[in-house]
């Protein structure tokens, strides 16, 4: 009698196992088929002054910068594979992004994984004067 129990808490264990890796399958087909422009600008928290913000433009360019602190890197971007970007800064530094449908992830060095929310489809540098964006970031009213 045990054993049948057993088996069919295996059975039902199995099942759900199934129904979940299925889900996840659809799930990740669905997200997969989707395809994101890049370009825009990202930001960790644009409530607070000292978040962080990611902008890339059509032209393999991005910078990452705080309004209080100005630019922390500038560099080149190229898409590895559909939604995956790798990023190489100045510095030769390298780091990936994987673009979802509402911001990025950017995995950096150290295993560092941060999002960044989608704040604008536009370029935007929301820091002053005396830092200023790198010159191939033209704000005007059609980027």
């Amino acid at each position: 009698m045990k054993s049948r129990n057993y088996m069919v808490i295996v059975i039902l264990v199995m099942v759900v196992l199934l129904c979940t890796s299925l889900t996840l399958n659809v799930v990740q087909y669905n997200g997969k088929s989707a395809s994101f422009s890049i370009k825009g600008t990202y930001c960790t928290d644009s409530d607070l002054p000292s978040g962080e913000y990611l902008v890339f433009d059509d032209n393999g360019n991005y910078f990452r910068y705080i309004q209080v602190n100005g630019v922390l890197e500038n560099g080149t971007y190229v898409e590895a594979e559909e939604n995956q970007f790798n990023l190489l800064s100045d510095c030769k530094e390298s780091s990936c992004i994987l673009l979802v449908k509402d911001g990025v992830y950017l995995f950096s060095g150290g295993n560092t994984l941060t999002f960044y929310s989608r704040v604008s489809n536009k370029l935007v540098f929301l820091g002053n004067s005396e830092n200023a964006p790198p010159a191939w970031l033209h704000l005007d009213s059609n980027n």
